[in-house]
């Protein structure tokens, strides 16, 4: 794979892709609590609740020599071959479905691991083998026979599995023989391991065999040979049988009526000696697929007990029930597809350019008092980390009760009645002079009642430094989670914001994790929340003013500092420390409320019923909330904003 395949890798393997598949398989297979994960490498299976893929497998995305051919098969527009990124969502797609189909029509855990001939993992082997050709070839004909539009991403995950599992010009049968030859070369073999390799070899041929005539019917179909062609006549209706079969109760009974005929070609072998013989796992696998959810053994995800659906088999993927080929069309489906994987393609690349945003100021820059002047404001936008998307489900989901009860709450608080006028009308309230003239006399307004919420703009401030390091630091995370998903759902403009200052340095820093106008991925941000350093209140709320007018355009805004207690920051000829730093940060808030900017201090205590912190920070802030319980932090905020939106509705 080239460095730029790689990049188009990179980009396409988004949390946003990845949930646009989670949701599109959970759509599909009727299963609402379905996980779809991404992973590289080389298989795609289910255990019939979840779904992992791989969208580089076999990196076909970046052959274009199968890709072409594939579209030269369908008869579509060079798209895939041309375009790394529709060829992913494609092939994703592709093994998405497939994927689906098992979870819908297949039994969990597979059949094979009670059949009582299975105890040696050779024999296994084969009955997987076995199995896994005849549900794969069923579960695409159930796709095709009952569902609309998945015949498309059906047939392209086939052929395009045949071009790039095989060479240009070979077919199956010379993939099969690369791998005997190779195994021939490898492995020097004794007289009695050279028969278990013939005998190997006929049932290569013999599952090959059905392979192409099940899975790949355009493929020029080879005579058998002598020595396993009595097995192919004996057991091919019970491989198109068992392939229709709409019961997944009975399917597997066609594997083991398979495997009483094919019996004597099937050697034994122990099974401290199976590993020499892992190339036939392999070779199945190259060329079907999904081998691992057939197998019900080593699975990465935890295995489910599920009963696939029954179903009426009407055709195949590409032929009918009596093996002529069916010439299905897909150019509709195809630009209506292509389009939204277009905008999928859109949004990636918008994602993938996000970058970690640094700028700077001085005090001086935001008009500070002269202790401030030559102090560094350093902002930080961070890029999000997509890493931090299990931490941050995990809190929603642990307060999703939380968050739902207080959207309710905020639903009826939060929106106020206002009026509004109509016009046109031939009485009312009143009268508009510029429809005077109106022939038909429709010059009444009405005075309406709708409902809005207040105009305004919450920038969080949170205090960083090192005291709030634990179960304070913790909490403000849980409540920041809680506050922006209640007041993103509410539609309220806000922002969270983490200060600090350095230690024994004139630098102040900023962390911008959720922006007025963020994106949905940004609030992964919350959790980088951290406790380190000092903190120059002052300072802090001068920016944090600048910020807050460049940002929001809001009639009304506010600003709530949270802190767990005073102002302090030590460093070489910038001292801040109590009085001189209550002080300063006393005339900022003031300054900043003749300003038009409301300021609330929210004081985190140390323990339940102290009140230090509150007593300090109040010769600060005019308004203050006392947090003497840090569990309480989340109630009392929302609390704090819906009177303040009450108020301003009033």
């Amino acid at each position: 794979m080239q460095k730029q395949d790689r990049e188009i890798l990179k980009i396409f393997q988004t949390e946003d892709n990845r949930k646009i598949e989670e949701d599109f398989a959970s759509m599909l297979s009727e299963h609402p609590n379905l996980r779809l994960f991404f992973i590289n490498e080389n298989q795609a299976y289910t255990d019939g609740k979840n779904i992992v893929v791989d969208p580089a497998n076999d990196e076909l995305f970046c052959d274009k020599i199968a890709l072409q051919k594939t579209e030269e098969f369908l008869g579509l527009p060079t798209s895939f071959s041309t375009d790394g990124f529709i060829a992913l969502k494609m092939i994703t797609r592709a093994q998405n479905i497939h994927e689906s189909l098992h979870i819908i029509y297949t039994n969990f855990p597979p059949e094979l691991l009670k059949d009582p001939r299975g105890k040696t993992k050779f024999n296994q082997m084969i009955l997987s083998s076995i199995s896994n050709v005849i549900e794969d070839c069923f579960i695409e004909a159930a796709g095709a026979s009952e569902f609309d539009n998945v015949n498309l991403f059906l047939t392209f995950g086939r052929i395009s599995r045949l071009f790039v599992a095989t060479p240009a010009k070979g077919t199956i049968q010379r993939k099969f023989e690369e791998f005997t030859k190779q195994e021939e070369q490898e492995i020097k073999l004794s007289e009695e391991e050279l028969e278990i390799q013939r005998k190997i070899g006929l049932i290569m041929e013999l599952i090959d065999y059905f392979v192409t005539m099940l899975l790949y019917p355009m493929v020029k179909l080879e005579e058998p040979s002598e020595d396993i062609n009595e097995y192919v006549e004996k057991t091919k209706e019970l491989w198109l049988e068992g392939s229709i079969c709409g019961d997944p109760d009975k399917r597997y009974e066609y594997t083991d009526k398979i495997f009483d005929f094919i019996e004597p070609l099937i050697p034994k072998v122990n099974d401290k000696d199976v590993e020499k013989y892992e190339y036939v796992k392999k070779f199945i696998s190259v060329l079907v697929g999904d081998e691992k959810t057939h197998s019900g053994k080593n699975m990465s995800i935890n295995q489910c007990e599920s009963k696939g659906r029954k179903a009426v088999i009407t055709r195949r993927l590409f032929t009918d029930l009596d093996g002529n080929k069916i010439d299905d069309k897909y150019s509709d489906q195809y630009i209506y597809e292509l389009e939204k994987f277009k905008e999928d393609k859109n949004q990636s690349i918008k994602v993938a350019s996000i970058t970690t945003k640094h700028w700077e100021y001085t005090g001086k820059d935001l008009k500070s008092s002269a202790m401030h002047k030559d102090v560094k404001v350093k902002i930080k936008y961070p890029k999000p980390d997509v890493n931090m998307k299990t931490a941050y489900d995990n809190i929603y989901n642990r307060y999703k009760l939380n968050i739902n009860s207080y959207n309710a709450k905020f639903t009826q608080l939060l929106k106020g009645t206002v009026d509004s006028k109509e016009s046109k009308y031939n009485f009312g309230n009143g009268i508009e002079s510029k429809r005077l003239g109106d022939i038909k006399k429709r010059y009444w307004y009405r005075n309406v009642q709708g409902i809005d919420v207040p105009d305004v703009a919450i920038l969080f401030l949170i205090d960083g430094s090192g005291s709030m390091y634990g179960e304070k630091n913790n909490n403000a995370i849980i409540s920041s989670v809680i506050l922006h998903e209640v007041l993103k759902k509410q539609g309220i403009e806000h922002a969270i914001i983490e200060h600090r200052a350095d230690y024994d340095l004139p630098i102040v820093k900023h962390n911008i994790l959720i922006d007025f106008n963020s994106r949905n991925i940004d609030k992964y941000n919350i959790l980088r929340l951290d406790a380190d350093g000092d903190n120059r209140d002052g300072l802090s709320l001068l920016w944090a003013e600048k910020y807050i007018k460049e940002r929001s355009q809001a009639e009304n805004k506010v600003i709530i500092s949270i802190s767990d207690g005073m102002p302090c920051h030590g460093a070489n000829n910038y001292e801040y420390f109590p009085p001189v730093s209550i002080k300063d940060t006393y005339n900022c808030v003031r300054k900043i409320e003749k300003d038009g900017i409301s300021i609330i201090g929210v004081a985190l205590e140390e323990e339940k019923g102290d009140t230090t912190i509150y007593d300090e920070i109040k010769e600060i802030y005019s308004r203050i909330i006392d947090v003497d319980d840090i569990k309480h932090l989340t109630t009392q905020l929302l609390n704090l904003v819906s009177k303040l939106f009450l108020k301003l509705l009033s």
